[in-house]
């Protein structure tokens, strides 16, 4: 008897341990989304009126965001001063793989790729638009996973913890 409360107690933890990881990964894209916003921002300020150069600027963005996106941005530095391949290269890379793909959609890597075609290509006016749109569109995503951290992150805890008492109940 003792065995079967402790093997249930242990699937109910489990299962609630899963929908509460499933939950935490909707509220960290809110976070990632929020900082890439931040992130357009300062690249546009210091693109429009600092007129440093890209490795420069993403060696100060790397200091100044997350530890998620600080190493996003000091790769992207260090990449853009070997120079063996451009932004585009650079970006689909980096964003194509763990963490960062884990935690953003498809149509916010495009968005981030199609930015990084852009930069350096042209005036500072085009850029300063380019980033304004990417921003716009990382606006609608961040609204987009707000809602669903909000509707499926709470399902997702909730749906953790009945799956383990139900499994509980399976094995008394």
């Amino acid at each position: 008897m003792s065995l079967r409360f402790i093997f249930g107690f242990l699937m109910l933890a489990l299962f609630s341990w899963i929908g509460w990881d499933v939950a935490r990964r909707y509220a960290w894209r809110v976070q990632l989304l929020i900082a890439l916003q931040r992130a357009l921002t300062s690249l546009e300020t210091e693109i429009v009126y600092a007129q440093n150069g890209l490795p420069d600027i993403f060696k100060r963005l790397a200091h100044m965001e997350p530890a998620l996106l600080s190493s996003f941005f000091l790769s992207t530095h260090r990449e853009l001063l070997e120079g063996r391949r451009n932004l585009a290269d650079v970006w689909y890379d980096l964003l194509n793989r763990p963490p960062l793909i884990l935690y953003t959609d498809v149509r916010e890597r495009q968005t981030l790729i199609d930015l990084a075609r852009s930069l350096g290509q042209y005036d500072r006016l085009s850029e300063q638009k380019r980033i304004q749109l990417a921003r716009y569109e990382l606006e609608e995503a961040y609204q987009e996973a707000k809602q669903n951290d909000e509707r499926y992150g709470k399902m997702a805890r909730t749906m953790g913890v009945l799956f383990g008492l139900l499994v509980m109940i399976l094995i008394w």
